[in-house]
């Protein structure tokens, strides 16, 4: 049998539509559009699920988490120290920046 075009018989006979699209192998065409969308909708889909496994906390989680912060947040307070100011040995220094000429010129004399 030789092979032969989709819509002409090989043999002479009269082939039926049905047999026609049996006989071709040709792939599907694909609208890339449409794939492209589609592809994006199902990856956003995708991360909203994530999201919603991540972040999705019912009511009674997040009190009974807020409660655990203030725990910590309390006993984290409670062992801090004050700081006390040092206390300074000797004179206080006049100006700030020592390096600088006297506030008042030596008198000629």
């Amino acid at each position: 049998m030789r092979a032969s075009l989709p819509g002409k018989p090989a043999n002479g006979s009269v082939w039926r539509r049905r047999e026609c699209y049996v006989a071709a192998t040709v792939g599907d065409v694909v609208n890339l559009n449409r794939f492209r969308k589609r592809k994006r909708r199902e990856a956003k889909q995708q991360q909203a699920d994530w999201q919603r496994v991540v972040h999705g906390r019912t009511k009674a989680d997040k009190r009974a988490a807020a409660a655990e912060r203030e725990l910590a947040e309390q006993a984290h307070a409670g062992h801090e120290r004050e700081r006390e100011e040092p206390e300074r040995d000797g004179p206080e220094p006049e100006s700030e920046n020592p390096s600088s000429a006297p506030a008042d010129p030596p008198e000629p004399g």
